[in-house]
């Protein structure tokens, strides 16, 4: 079955080509109809379902000019520890939606798949199906074996599996799209490993965990269910955009200020953020949370920004809290153009926080909207917090110092400095950033209204969404697939106040602009 071209002959002597027959011709039909495979090819091989069940009995190598394509409806079992290695060569792996690849892990153990030194350029992979335990696909073993390029997988189907990283300080790039990921880890190994991304995808029940000095795992576009996102130390991170992210946990506990997490244009349901010593950065984004959360965090950071972000208790939880204290605790905390309602209390700066002066713990320009439980800011630390140009819900200096626990109720915990303070709702779009097209504009008109109102684009849109968000973050109205450069959006029964317009395109917060409705 397995057939060398004269050229690749003449290139070998007899003694190599007798060694090569012994222990690298690898195909083997065996009663039953299953196929053996092993060995390292010497001459491009295709593997159809007619050989199916396939067996990998020992490594299977593509070496350097060699491909081996897989043909939909493959079904590959691995028994035993063995791997399909490709080293310089190239795999052509494409089912399709009615007749995916199947590689099935029945044991633990390596990766079904791995990649040495090879131009991830060159191979191709989409509709496959990996099922462990065994783990399903890596990048490299060590330094002495990085790859180029990016490997990019379409329509992964992975139950129980695992996916990794293990270069150091490649250029090369794991890229998931459409994909859905289940019960599975997604591992960029320590250190300096190659960076993962996942667009589009589904991600159930997994563990996404970038180690020490990784180079980042992206998430664009993903909807996450009941998983955990964790950083390690020194330069891990992982950066979360436009998705939605739903009773799952962000761990960074034994994490430092140069390991981060960043979460941008996302909402997130009953989840946590839990980095007392990481960096956070979380922009344009939405916290929710039910009586069904049972965590008593929301989100405790170390250092970092919360910017232009709505949160939304359930009444009995801290939103934001900071601390407690680490070694290298002089970086900045901010949390600006954001809205606070229904938490017990909305910002808590735990003990042994140490700042650098003025501003090192800034909060401004923010909204809080109801009276919390406790208090709107707990100042448990020595440091002073500097709280201008926010929001009270009062313009009375009297109720405001009774919405603050700091060195005024215990003098062993600094001041919170909250004058000048805003007389009207603070427009928590400012700081907001826009992705792809951030010249896009909204105009409205009139704004404020009482009734109803024209929005128009600085530009055509194509299947696009408008929604309307009131200061709470709850979506209060939603127009779908607008295709033109104005819609006419009426009040009806919407009460009078601030809202949000945002406008979506191919997954993407393209515009925002703040609405204003008055009193009819």
């Amino acid at each position: 079955m397995h057939i060398q071209t004269h050229e690749k002959i003449k290139t070998r002597p007899m003694k190599q080509l007798l060694f090569a027959a012994a222990i690298s011709l690898f195909f083997s039909s065996i009663a039953g109809g299953q196929t053996n495979v092993s060995g390292t090819l010497t001459v491009n091989t295709t593997w159809t379902s007619a050989g199916n069940p396939y067996y990998v009995v020992g490594n299977v190598g593509v070496p350097q000019g060699i491909t081996l394509t897989i043909q939909p409806g493959v079904i590959i079992n691995f028994n035993t520890p063995y791997q399909i290695i490709v080293k310089e060569g190239m795999l052509v792996a494409n089912g399709d939606s009615a007749n995916p690849i199947a590689f099935n892990g029945n044991e633990s153990g390596s990766a079904m798949i791995l990649f040495q030194k090879t131009n991830l350029n060159s191979s191709a992979i989409s509709y496959i199906n990996l099922t462990g335990p065994k783990n399903g696909i890596q990048l490299s073993t060590n330094a002495n074996d990085n790859n180029s390029g990016t490997l990019t997988v379409n329509n992964l189907t992975d139950i129980n599996s695992r996916i990794i990283t293990n270069g150091l300080s490649s250029s090369a790039m794991l890229v998931f799209n459409n994909s859905t990921i289940t019960n599975t880890t997604v591992h960029g190994a320590y250190p300096a490993s190659e960076k993962i991304q996942i667009n589009n995808s589904i991600i159930n029940n997994c563990n996404v965990w970038s180690d020490a000095y990784n180079q980042g795992i992206i998430l664009v576009n993903d909807s996450c269910i009941n998983s955990t996102f964790t950083i390690t130390i020194c330069y891990a991170n992982i950066n979360l955009k436009d998705s939605r992210i739903y009773n799952s946990t962000f761990n960074g506990t034994g994490a430092d200020f140069t390991a981060a997490t960043y979460i941008r244009n996302s909402e997130l349901h009953n989840s946590v953020v839990n980095m007392p010593a990481a960096t956070v950065g979380i922009y344009s984004s939405i916290f929710k949370y039910d009586v069904s959360y049972s965590n008593n965090l929301c989100i405790l950071a170390g250092y970092g920004t919360i910017d232009s972000t709505v949160f939304s208790g359930k009444g009995s939880l801290i939103a934001i809290e900071r601390g407690p204290a680490y070694e290298e605790y002089y970086h900045k905390f901010t949390i600006a153009h954001s809205s606070f309602e229904n938490f017990a209390t909305d910002i808590k700066i735990n003990t042994g926080t140490n700042g650098i002066g003025m501003d090192s713990i800034n909060i401004h320009c923010c909204n809080f909207l109801d009276r919390p439980l406790n208090y709107i800011i707990n100042n448990n630390s020595s440091e002073d917090i500097w709280a201008r140009d926010n929001w009270w819900g009062t313009t009375s200096t009297t109720a405001i110092d009774s919405l603050i626990y700091d060195y005024w109720d215990d003098i062993v915990f600094g001041p919170v400095h909250y004058l000048p303070i805003l007389y009207t709702l603070c427009d928590i779009t400012a700081g907001l950033p826009l992705i792809n097209m951030s010249s896009n504009e909204i105009t409205v008109f009139p704004n404020p209204f009482s009734f109803e109102a024209v929005v128009q684009f600085d530009r055509p849109t194509a299947n696009a969404t408008l929604m309307i968000y009131n200061c709470f973050g709850q979506t209060v109205k939603q127009i779908n697939s607008l295709n033109d450069r104005s819609v006419i959006i009426y009040r009806e029964d919407l009460p009078s106040g601030m809202y949000f317009l945002r406008l979506i395109q191919d997954g993407h917060l393209i515009a925002v602009k703040k609405l204003i409705i008055l009193e009819n």
